[in-house]
Parts: C-alpha cells; structure tokens; sequence
C-alpha cells in the first residue's frame, strides 16, 4: 500500500508522529500489530537534515509494547516545510507505485519421455503449467507406450508483475494421466523461480527468449548449486531444452520457452 498523509502541525511543541499498524477485522475490534514513534520536532531543527536536497527513503522498525521483538518494518518518505513554502504545499511529490507491468510468459511442450506407465503398458498423458492462480494444460497424448509422448502445444500464462511483490514466482510444471471416469493421475512435476527472467523484462522493457544463451550467461548466476541447476536443465539445441522432473521412474519432456 502506498499514500500520502498530509499533517499541520506547530514546532516546537507537536514534537512526535505516532504510526499505528493495524490488523483489519470485519467482525471484532481491529488488532494492533505495532508502531513506530517518530520525533519530527527534532528533524524540524536539525540543520543536518534541512540540508538535505532530497529526503531519504526510510525502512522503521516497528514494535508492540508486550513483544520484545521486533514485529517489521514500515518504509516510508518524510518532508517536513513551513506552511509558507507555498510551492511545496501545492505540489506534492508523487509517490504512487509504478503500476504492475503485464507480461505473457510463453513455452512450447513438444514431448515427454521416460513416464512412468500408469495404466498397465501405457498412460494417456497430458502437462499442465501453473504461475501463481494462473493454469493452463496441454491436449492428452493417449496410449503413450513406454512414457514417451508428442504434443507441440503453445500455453500462454499472462501475469501482472511487480518487484516488490514477485520477489519470489515460480513455474510449476506437472505431468497427469488422464482418466475419464475417476481422478487424473498424478505422476511427477518440477517447479523452478522465473522471478530473475521477469525481473529483467519488467527492468529492461524487452521480451526475454529463455534459451541456451540466456540460461549461460543470466540465468544460472545467482545460483548456489550449479550442479542442481544443470541436471534440471538439459538443452537440446540453442532454444530446445529437457526438464527432469521428480517422482519415481519420471523421466523428462522436452521445453521451448519464449
């Protein structure tokens, strides 16, 4: 959440801001998470920080007087000006948040191998692709005799990114067989973070194609455990890539990501 709160206030005398942090309740009185106590009275005459051009971001602690831990942070953005600064008063600084960049997360599942066979000698397979809320699944291969599979098929994901949201986003792949009269199948899956592919999109403001190049010299650094992410990722070609994926006797599917 980002506003602006606009104060009148008299120095010296109202010395200090008190920022309540509230948890929201429709059926009983609202929670107090904690607060953070700050003496704009002193900043008022502190020539330090009147000569600053621009006033900083800052990150406060907050604290609850029964907790002697901390209970977070609050980040916020102080100006403190006469009332005569006419200037200041009727032009405000925009704070708002940059609105959430829409993306399309693109991959092409051209086939699979080494699935475990669910029905006797064969399974009728069939992916699916999961982005936070967001779920899309490929055509069923039936009758796919020892685990390997073709499809071809294009899923489009669209997402609403935001850094300070999406710090975290992963992609979640799984492969079911399918069933007509009972449940789908699950047989293995494989979830691995995009947040550094979207994070260059949304900085840079230029479709991304995730491909040999790109995985060798962007996406693998940052990475502790390389040899985990080289055994995840088995490329084929400069833009074909296999995915292990995990559970028992699953082997791979073959990926082209856009």
């Amino acid at each position: 959440m980002i506003k602006l709160f606009s104060f009148t206030a008299t120095m010296p005398g109202s010395g200090t801001l008190n920022i309540d942090v509230i948890d929201y309740d429709n059926a009983f009185s609202h929670d107090l998470i904690g607060k953070a106590v700050i003496d704009i009275e002193s900043r008022y005459f502190d020539l330090n920080w009147n000569s600053l051009v621009e006033k900083p971001i800052e990150r406060l602690p907050i604290y609850h007087d029964e907790y002697s831990v901390q209970q977070g942070e609050i980040t916020l953005w102080i100006d403190i000006f006469d009332r005569k600064d006419s200037y200041k008063r009727n032009n405000p600084v925009f704070i708002k948040g940059r609105p959430p960049s829409k993306m399309e997360v693109r991959l092409v599942i051209w086939e699979c191998e080494g699935i475990k066979n669910m029905d006797m000698e064969s399974s009728d397979i069939f992916f699916n692709a999961t982005i936070g809320q967001e779920s899309q699944a490929t055509d069923v291969h039936f009758n796919c005799w020892q685990g390997a599979g073709s499809f071809n098929w294009r899923i489009i994901i669209p997402i609403e990114y935001e850094e300070r949201k999406n710090k975290e986003i992963f992609i979640n792949l799984q492969a079911y067989d399918y069933d007509i009269f009972s449940k789908n199948d699950f047989i293995a899956q494989k979830s691995f973070s995009i947040a550094k592919l979207l994070k260059e999109c949304d900085k840079y403001d230029v479709p991304i194609k995730f491909d040999k190049t790109y995985f060798e010299h962007s996406f693998k650094r940052g990475y502790q455990n390389m040899e985990t992410m080289y055994d995840m990722f088995e490329f084929e070609d400069d833009e074909k890539f296999w995915v292990r994926l995990d559970r028992g006797m699953a082997r791979k599917f073959k990926v082209k990501k856009f």
